[in-house]
């Protein structure tokens, strides 16, 4: 049984949120709530990201890449303050979704992450990722704006477990 942990702007959001979950049929007892400002719903892009450092939870942050969202770039450490987990940052600026990861050390960006740092080269950019998340880290070409304006490799990629990727198809 996990915990889910859910954000809520307020306890009206709350209150809201847990009769959503009731009327779902969730179990409350697993579900904890943290009222806490945010400024969207994208958690995956602006984390936090969860690593094992000596067999202990350890957040890796990055400068979420929407300067308009500044609370949600405060998630990471928030979280690692309120749970007392350490927390690193890369330095890098990226939105998460730009970013996917199989459990066999193998990951996937696309090249948005060069276009967002360009005081760092591409071997920099690896070193970094291998550095704090111990993985190989492909990089793809972004796909054109009129196909994924993004440019999160999220949006046509999906690492499944063995090897085996979900793509989407586009003109």
């Amino acid at each position: 049984v996990s915990t889910v942990w859910c954000f809520a702007n307020s306890t009206s959001d709350r209150t809201a949120a847990t009769t959503a979950f009731t009327n779902a049929g969730a179990n409350m007892s697993n579900v904890q709530f943290l009222i806490r400002v945010t400024d969207s719903f994208w958690i995956c892009d602006y984390g936090p990201r969860y690593v094992y450092v000596n067999n202990n939870h350890a957040i890796i942050d990055h400068v979420y890449n929407r300067p308009s969202r500044p609370n949600d770039d405060t998630v990471p450490a928030y979280l690692a303050a309120t749970w007392s987990d350490p927390c690193y940052s890369t330095g890098l600026y990226h939105g998460g979704g730009n970013f996917q990861v199989q459990s066999d050390g193998n990951a996937f960006i696309s090249t948005l992450i060069r276009d967002e740092n360009p005081g760092y080269s591409a071997d920099d950019i690896n070193d970094i990722f291998r550095s704090y998340y111990n993985v190989n880290l492909t990089v793809y070409p972004r796909l054109i704006p009129n196909v994924d304006a993004t440019g999160h490799i999220d949006m046509w990629l999906v690492p499944l477990p063995g090897n085996k990727f979900i793509v989407s198809t586009f003109p």
